[in-house]
């Protein structure tokens, strides 16, 4: 079996990082949600409509923290929301 999932835009609110920050929370998020998604894909379940967007919950995120982190735990709220 194979999925394709395409999220275009993922948008954080009140977080500002440099850009270095922004390029390490990018490629830790794809490995992240990848992870996760590919660990739900063998459960048994309907699967999920397409949707235009999803909106995850809040997340706590320490400002001077890890990117990497802060894209766990982004992934894991994105996961919940998109997942079965």
């Amino acid at each position: 079996m194979s999925a394709n999932v395409r999220i275009e835009r993922v948008v954080l609110h009140d977080l500002a990082l440099t850009p270095q920050q922004a390029r390490a929370f990018h490629a830790a998020l794809e490995r992240q949600l990848a992870l996760l998604l590919a660990a739900n894909a063998g459960a048994a379940h309907a699967p999920a409509p397409a949707r235009a967007y999803a909106q995850a919950g809040d997340i706590v995120a320490d400002p001077a923290g890890d990117p990497a982190a802060l894209a766990r735990e982004v992934a894991r709220s994105l996961a919940e929301c998109i997942g079965p």
